[in-house]
């Protein structure tokens, strides 16, 4: 069962990461916007397609993973 946990654990630590990694795009992203709205000031941008990532296969795979931790603990 500490393994679970250890796992728990180490997810919420990876939640904190995605959400700070979600907030700095979304600055990221007003800058653009900002940009956008004064073409004078802008700075080359470069292209990030690499890094695109489906958000419905990300949660997809977390209830998932949630699902099958609920599972294990009800089962002891």
């Amino acid at each position: 069962m500490s393994d679970i946990v250890n796992v728990i654990n180490g997810l919420g630590h990876a939640i904190e990461r995605l959400e700070a990694a979600a907030a700095q795009q979304e600055q990221k992203l007003l800058q653009i916007q900002q940009q956008e709205l004064f073409p004078a000031a802008t700075i080359p941008q470069v292209s990030n397609s690499a890094n695109t990532v489906d958000p419905s296969m990300i949660a997809n795979k977390l209830d998932s993973a949630i699902e099958k931790v609920e599972r294990m603990l009800r089962e002891g």
